[in-house]
């Protein structure tokens, strides 16, 4: 009867494993040591765009209201003497909402906008105001 021959501590011809076990273990191996990646890419068109936006170093500027739109309603609101809690209050949102908009730091919501026409009586959209983001 042949004997097989005792593999100590592994020392085995890494190409007599590739043929046998079709490299498995090799794989294994190169995947622990980090020489190899343990998942495919994905190539997919949704795949590609996001990985772009996560690795953009862009830092974009965000819009903001129109200054104008910020002295209206400041000059509106201190004629008719209502106080920036007040005004939140008539048009049912945070204080910090009116005073964001006042400080012109605040984007541009039209529906924000609307209600603040209409408590203050005053116009805050149309061409005139076409710089805001809307």
């Amino acid at each position: 009867m042949p004997t097989r021959p005792v593999l100590k501590n592994n020392d085995y011809d890494s190409e007599t494993i590739a043929i046998r076990g079709h490299g498995k273990h090799l794989e294994k191996k190169k995947q622990m040591n980090g020489q190899m990646e343990t998942r495919q890419k994905h190539r997919s068109a949704d795949a590609v765009r996001q990985n772009k936006l996560e690795n953009a170093t862009d830092v974009a500027k965000q819009m903001t209201i129109n200054p104008d739109i910020k002295n209206r309603m400041i000059q509106a609101r201190t004629v008719q003497k209502i106080k920036q809690i007040d005004l939140a209050k008539k048009i049912n949102v945070p204080h910090h909402v009116i005073q964001t908009y006042e400080n012109g730091k605040a984007t541009a919501d039209i529906s924000i906008l609307i209600k603040l026409q209409r408590v203050l009586n005053i116009k805050l959209t149309g061409k005139e105001f076409s710089s805001i983001n809307v």
